[in-house]
């Protein structure tokens, strides 16, 4: 019995000295980081990174700083007038963002981190938002919360004159389309809409079928559609004038959390699958697509 005891007792010290190495070895231990593979996207499609960041209240010199780090040239002139009339403004920016433009993201990563409690208070401009799409096909964009009420201030440039409009169960969305522009990037299309009322069933064409589907009225600002070629890494940032003024008021220009706040809107073209220098056959011009209409992937409001 003597004997067997010893033994258990050897086999215990020799146990634990095994457990106490192995976890020596465990702390030490490096562990690698990987990352996901990148999303397969089909032949024609497109993966954009969509996110919102609010502008510091009543910081004017931080907006004018902002702006100057932003190329507004990549959107045509006459657009770029039009816009301004309507309270929009809008600008590229490459891979590496601006110094102001970083702080603001890396203010937004830090509230992120706060309980959930206090998270409900910045809502979902903390999050960030992944749209893979196709060519032609329509997404949407929420830029705003619901509102019993809107009213909406459209200049229009042809009757030069401003046209007010009042909505019920009304809100902003920026309906968003893209098209392969052959050297591996993308002509992106925005237009800004006022989605109101009730839904209601319709009757939508496409692919040869019809699909019914719930939806809601529309008030389509074709003559404010944004237009920008963007490549892999580039960020179409869009916002309000200084001014709050117009159209661009009610989808950029928070009021729902006391003092009114400017928010920006980033859209970055993560990944692309098309590009004409290795496609077989050249794409179809944009005018000869069949831009469906029926309402596709909807990104959260901020």
């Amino acid at each position: 019995m003597q004997t067997i005891s010893q033994y258990q007792r050897l086999m215990t010290l020799l146990g634990l000295s095994w457990f106490l190495m192995g976890c020596s070895s465990w702390r030490d231990m490096q562990v690698e980081t990987f990352e996901l593979p990148s999303v397969r996207l089909a032949p024609d499609g497109f993966a954009l990174q969509v996110t919102f960041v609010r502008l510091p209240t009543g910081e004017q010199d931080f907006d004018t700083d902002l702006w100057k780090e932003i190329d507004e040239q990549a959107v045509n002139q006459e657009m770029r007038q039009r816009l301004n009339e309507n309270g929009f403004r809008c600008g590229l920016v490459g891979a590496h963002l601006p110094d102001a433009l970083r702080a603001l993201l890396d203010k937004k990563e830090q509230n992120s981190t706060l309980e959930a409690t206090s998270q409900r208070e910045i809502d979902s401009l903390s999050q960030n938002r992944q749209i893979n799409t196709r060519s032609g096909k329509r997404s949407e964009i929420v830029t705003g919360a619901l509102q019993d009420q809107m009213i909406v201030l459209y200049r229009d440039a042809s009757k030069n004159k401003v046209i007010g409009k009042t909505f019920e169960q009304a809100q902003p969305i920026m309906a968003t389309k893209c098209y392969a522009n052959g050297d591996g990037g993308v002509e992106i299309y925005l237009t800004p809409e006022i989605q109101y009322g009730q839904p209601k069933k319709q009757w939508i064409a496409g692919d040869g079928t019809f699909h019914l589907l719930s939806a809601r009225d529309r008030e389509v600002y074709s003559e404010l559609e944004i237009k920008a070629a963007l490549v892999a890494g580039q960020t179409l940032v869009i916002s309000s004038t200084a001014e709050s003024k117009g159209v661009g008021h009610n989808f950029f220009v928070d009021t729902a959390h006391g003092d009114p706040q400017q928010k920006l809107l980033l859209v970055r073209l993560a990944q692309t699958q098309r590009d004409d220098l290795f496609e077989s056959e050249p794409l179809l011009p944009l005018e000869q697509l069949n831009k469906d209409e029926s309402a596709g992937e909807v990104v959260d409001q901020p």
